[in-house]
């Protein structure tokens, strides 16, 4: 039986502090397809004590960077880029209402608008609470880069090896 948690299967020892299962101080957001709707992609995001701002109220900070997450895993699965790593250009978030920890929210992400192959598009992600209020949504503005132009942008010097399997292996 096939894991329907993406992020566990398309990219094993993930690092990310908002998608790596493998960290152990990350958020630990689980990605996956939505059964009924292939425009959407969706996660689940359980916060941790550790993420509070305030006592019993889960960081806004932690909030964006699950659904900046999200927004990238959107992009990978959705467009048609393959190959390209995305980058957050620019973002827009409204905070509904607060949500504390321990409490699992459903995240789903989707193209708001998207460009040309190439070009930058819009992710439109939410997170919803156990009883469908809406608690944060955000758009963001994502980038493909190509792996070489990635690898100047940010300095370094080689992909590991994960994430040169993980573009690879990327299907529809």
């Amino acid at each position: 039986m096939n894991d329907p948690v993406l992020n566990r299967t398309l990219l094993p020892a993930n690092a990310c502090f908002g998608c790596g299962l493998d960290n152990p101080r990350g958020l630990h957001i689980e990605v996956r397809r939505d059964p009924e709707d292939v425009s959407v992609v969706r996660a689940t995001f359980v916060p941790q004590a550790t993420a509070t701002g305030f006592p019993g109220v889960v960081h806004g900070g932690a909030l964006f960077t699950a659904l900046d997450c999200l927004g990238t895993w959107t992009c990978c699965l959705l467009r048609p880029e393959r190959g390209a790593l995305w980058l957050l250009r620019s973002a827009e978030t409204k905070y509904h209402r607060p949500s504390a920890p321990g409490r699992a929210l459903e995240l789903a992400g989707r193209i708001a608008e998207g460009g040309a192959e190439w070009q930058s598009v819009l992710v439109h992600a939410e997170a919803r609470d156990p009883d469908g209020n809406l608690v944060v949504e955000c758009r963001f503005k994502e980038v493909p880069l190509p792996v070489d132009k990635f690898l100047r942008v940010t300095g370094l010097d080689a992909l590991p090896d994960n994430w040169r399997a993980f573009l690879g292996n990327l299907e529809r």
